[in-house]
């Protein structure tokens, strides 16, 4: 099967984490998008698809919210979604 991951990464460490999954997903062949560089891919042809972000104030960035709004509809096409963050201060968390 083939497969694709979606990803915005602000430091790198959501880069990290994609390329060490499709490293180690061996069911699969799971290729990288990054969505800031690449546009908008062709998802024809993927029998998965993946999302992948960093958390921005406890939430998914404006961009990649926007990136999904503008795929068109996947129907019956597994997808999932994978959320990176580095660090919140107990101090100033809500």
């Amino acid at each position: 099967m083939k497969g694709i991951i979606c990803y915005y990464s602000g430091s790198g460490n959501t880069k990290l984490a994609c390329s060490y999954l499709a490293a180690k997903c061996r069911a699969m062949d799971l290729g990288l998008f990054n969505i800031v560089r690449d546009g908008t891919p062709s998802l024809s042809g993927y029998g998965i698809i993946g999302f992948a972000t960093f958390t921005d104030f406890l939430g998914v960035p404006f961009l990649m919210q926007e990136f999904i709004r503008r795929l068109p509809a996947q129907n019956g096409t597994p997808a999932f979604v994978m959320n990176t963050y580095g660090y919140i201060n107990r101090e100033n968390a809500p």
